[in-house]
């Protein structure tokens, strides 16, 4: 016989934890209580191109938005970093199989699966690439979490052809979801206005590269899309000194990154929607 309570009280979950929570919401759902689901959590794992302008936390806003349901992002990352050094030191592996993400996406140190003599002197071998890719593939799907691959931007049409048919390729070979910007440099030529690379460099993610990928990655994951309108995205800034380190996840990190909030009005949104490749419906003012 099931007892029924008045209230839960249900304090941070630990890991562990996780099994007796599902637990107590089938005890809650035979009392007839009203259940709330847990935030679904999606880990990226890279370097500096994906913490520049926090791009998994724009992502994370966005598919909260596009759902309706709070969607969270961990981040594994630091500039320069290989899948493999990620793969060798076992933290995403670990991550995964405590079962808190539903997906996984990993993008690739700058470039390197174009697999050009040229990434040698970085340190890069595309073998040892590819089956680190494999392997944190596995290990996501062994823990019920979709894998993908996100790719790498390139100025250039020949060159950025030539990567994003890799990329495809290494994605179909590991059953992982592939998100291709073999388009950027017809989008950097279409909107050469826009803040497409970092201000500083040239060379990092900008402010709109960043919201690209992010919301390419929430159209491979769930096919939707924010709805259109102006929009206010809060952004830690990880450049510099403040930048992740390799070992912990960024959000257990004291790195005191300043926040910034990034405005965009309802026509500008609707612009980056599309470039994404996610259409909506016109706003009406």
């Amino acid at each position: 016989m099931i007892e029924c309570v008045d209230e839960f009280a249900a304090p941070g979950l630990s890991r562990r934890g996780l099994l007796a929570g599902a637990a107590s919401a089938v005890l809650l759902s035979a009392c007839g209580k009203a259940i709330k689901p847990p935030p679904e959590r999606v880990l990226f794992v890279g370097n500096s191109l994906i913490y520049y302008n926090d791009m998994p936390g724009q992502f994370a806003q966005l598919a909260s938005m596009a759902l309706g349901r709070r969607v969270e992002a961990e981040m594994l990352a630091r500039g320069g970093a290989h899948i493999s050094h990620h793969a060798k030191l076992g933290l995403v592996q670990r991550e995964l199989s405590s079962g808190r993400y539903s997906a996984l996406v990993l993008q690739e140190f700058g470039g390197g699966l174009s697999c050009s003599p040229g990434m040698l002197k970085f340190g890069f071998s595309c073998e040892t690439s590819h089956a680190a890719h494999a392997e944190l593939a596995e290990a996501a799907r062994a823990a019920g979490a979709r894998a993908v691959l996100l790719g790498v931007y390139r100025q250039h049409t020949g060159s950025a052809a030539e990567l994003v048919a890799k990329e495809a390729e290494l994605a179909r070979q590991i059953g992982a979801l592939h998100i291709g910007l073999g388009d950027f440099p017809q989008l950097l030529s279409m909107h050469s206005d826009w803040a497409w690379l970092d201000p500083e460099d040239g060379q990092h993610p900008g402010p709109d590269l960043s919201l690209l990928m992010a919301l390419r990655t929430v159209r491979a994951l769930y096919a939707r899309a924010p709805r259109a309108g102006a929009i206010a995205l809060a952004l830690h800034d990880y450049r510099g000194r403040e930048s992740p380190s390799l070992d912990r996840l960024a959000s257990m990190q004291e790195v005191g990154a300043a926040m910034i909030e990034r405005r965009l009005d309802a026509e500008e949104f609707a612009q980056r929607l599309r470039a994404a490749g996610l259409e909506r419906p016109a706003v009406v003012r």
